[in-house]
């Protein structure tokens, strides 16, 4: 799909990862999608493990939620993930 179709849409989910790297910088990730019935917890799970497996990430904190007017309201609150050089479970 090109960008100006996808601008066109309703996109109403998102959810916001941010993102502690080891070095002290932060970064934030985002997946915006329109069909609520989307399995985002299986997304959400898949996209921590991946982040897990970088060894430049530190910690994760994800929150997913509705956009309405460009603004961004949580509803769903994950435990904020420490990443270690030892096994962190899900």
């Amino acid at each position: 799909m090109e960008l100006g179709k996808i601008q066109n849409k309703q996109l109403g989910n998102a959810m916001i990862f941010e993102i502690e790297l080891k070095n002290g910088k932060k970064s934030m990730m985002t997946t915006i999608y329109n069909n609520s019935d989307l399995d985002f917890e299986e997304l959400v799970s898949h996209t921590q493990i991946a982040l897990k497996k970088s060894n430049k990430v530190k910690s994760v904190k994800t929150t997913v939620g509705s956009l309405r007017s460009g603004q961004f309201e949580g509803i769903f609150f994950y435990d904020h993930l420490e990443f270690t050089n030892s096994t962190t479970t899900f």
